[in-house]
């Protein structure tokens, strides 16, 4: 049975790396669409600037000091959203080297309820982290649904990218549908952000990626072809919507 997470008005997300300009972007969204946040930033004064405005214009948000990539500081971390909020339905790491997501899952893992959530790995360039033998037991033994997306090599962080922010929180508030197109994507790991949020086709952003997906999906199938042709097996509706973009 697949996972059915909570609409986003309803979830409490946890953004560790809010101290980044996508990690913000992705606080404000969430915290417009309803759900409650927890910002977690290494720099303390940043994560309660931007909880402090959050709050201001009527949104529900907490700041975290601390450093996810250590896995203590991330146990705290986790429990201390806990004690804020009850408990917490999606954690989003953002540009955070790989220990930083790792220990996102482990958190998830121990404290989300049977209903389970999600985990967001955003990361500059491709990696993948999770391997398939972590993603079952994970999702057996937690219930967490695990994505990663592509940011740009180049990645600045103090420099938003609004398809990232905008892909994150349609993953936190999707993924219980579509869990396998974000973690497939983070497989292939050549269509990035900006196609991945064009993937469910939805606003004007998939007209305007169009060249670039095709682009890059001509140069993931010559890269890893069987890696792309057995994601296209495993969800071929959502490969049929993905060529229909990549034809505009």
């Amino acid at each position: 049975m697949g996972l059915k997470l909570k609409p986003l008005a309803e979830q409490v997300v946890v953004v560790s790396g809010a101290d980044t300009a996508v990690g913000e972007a992705i606080a404000r969204l969430a915290a417009t669409a309803g759900a409650a946040v927890v910002l977690i930033g290494r720099d303390e004064s940043v994560a309660r600037r931007i909880c402090a405005e959050i709050n201001q214009e009527g949104g529900r948000a907490h700041p975290l000091a601390g450093d996810a990539t250590d896995a203590q500081e991330a146990s705290r971390l986790a429990r201390a959203a806990v004690a804020r909020f009850g408990g917490f339905d999606t954690w989003i790491s953002v540009a955070a080297n790989e220990l930083a997501a790792a220990n996102a899952a482990r958190e998830a893992a121990a404290h989300y309820s049977e209903r389970g959530g999600a985990v967001i790995d955003l990361a500059p360039g491709r990696r993948n982290i999770f391997g398939a033998a972590q993603r079952r037991a994970l999702a057996e033994k937690g219930r967490v649904a695990l994505s990663q997306i592509s940011l740009p090599k180049d990645f600045d962080p103090e420099k938003p990218i609004p398809s990232a922010a905008r892909t994150a929180l349609r993953a936190a508030g999707e993924v219980g549908r579509n869990r396998g197109v974000l973690i497939g994507l983070g497989v292939v790991g050549a269509l990035g952000a900006t196609a991945a949020a064009a993937w469910f086709g939805r606003s004007a952003l998939a007209s305007a990626a169009a060249p670039m997906i095709r682009r890059q999906v001509t140069k993931a199938v010559m890269q890893r072809p069987a890696a792309a042709a057995k994601l296209a097996a495993r969800h071929p509706r959502q490969t049929l919507s993905l060529a229909k973009l990549a034809l505009r």
